[in-house]
């Protein structure tokens, strides 16, 4: 019968060990994807257009256009998420990071988007500070792209001990 985990670090070791860093990065974003598409879905509100109904941005903040945004997130951490507990059969976990990098880029074009409306075509239109919300949205993809290039697997993780055995046999 296993153990029941002691502390923090017990169970951050079980992760590694099942999962590889790579995939305990993939299950975090997979995790937090989910409930940020969720918590849009459930929440709706004016993240891109002008306060108040109108505009050309005004299809993204209403109707089905907040549902296909938000649903670029579920579907991102869903992918993220099957990444992550099919990536110590197959290490390869290059659909999880792109899931994971694909819906804050999105989203960070679409307050690129209402940045620049705003102040190229009218002062009615989009948001003024959009801005800072697209800087965030794209650091938040740098980091995905830097995690997915540079994060490499743990000596005793899932990919290792596969390496580890075909090495033997050969």
């Amino acid at each position: 019968m296993a153990r029941p985990v002691q502390n923090l670090s017990q169970l951050e070791y079980k992760l590694i060990y099942r999962f590889g860093p790579r995939g305990v990065c993939l299950l975090i974003f997979g995790f937090m994807w989910v409930m940020i598409g969720i918590a849009f879905i459930i929440n709706p509100m004016e993240r891109f257009s002008k306060p108040g109904p109108g505009g050309v941005l005004d299809f993204l903040d209403r109707g089905p256009g907040i549902y296909i945004f938000a649903s670029m997130w579920i579907v991102g951490g869903v992918a993220a998420f099957i990444t992550a507990f099919l990536r110590p059969g197959t290490c390869k976990d290059d659909v999880g990071f792109n899931g994971a990098a694909l819906p804050p880029f999105f989203w960070g074009a679409g307050y690129w988007w209402s940045f620049f409306i705003h102040n190229a075509v009218s002062l009615d239109y989009g948001r003024s500070a959009a801005y800072v919300a697209g800087l965030l949205y794209w650091t938040i993809t740098l980091l995905v792209v830097f995690l997915s290039r540079h994060l490499s697997d743990h000596p005793e993780g899932p990919c290792a001990r596969r390496r580890a055995k075909i090495e033997r046999v050969s």
